[in-house]
């Protein structure tokens, strides 16, 4: 569970329901998306329509114990790490998923 917190006014804003074994959260502020992974493997791409308002607009497989990520404030790039003890390190970047849907036909959100 995700809980977004109004810090002036201290109150919870929005609960949202997250995937398995969430421990990552990144937000990128001038396109007010919340990113959420988890050691399951799934990131979460999710808009914040208001203040108390959120929707899910993909839920991206990575891979188990990729649980590690950041936004990259200007390309809106996302980097997910992961590492196992049966290989190297790695890093996944994924594009904006808003250019991803466009690419597909699909519109963006």
């Amino acid at each position: 569970m995700l809980v977004v917190f109004d810090m002036v006014s201290h109150r919870t804003v929005a609960s949202l329901e997250i995937g398995g074994g969430p421990d990552s959260v990144a937000y990128d502020g001038s396109l007010q998306r919340n990113l959420l992974g988890g050691k399951v493997g799934e990131v979460d791409y999710r808009a914040q329509d208001s203040e108390d308002s959120y929707r899910v607009l993909e839920q991206v497989s990575t891979h188990y114990g990729a649980h590690t990520l950041a936004v990259d404030p200007v390309s809106h790039r996302v980097y997910v790490g992961y590492a196992s003890l049966f290989v190297a390190p790695r890093i996944a970047v994924f594009s904006r998923i808003d250019d991803l849907q466009a690419c597909l036909g699909r519109g963006t959100s």
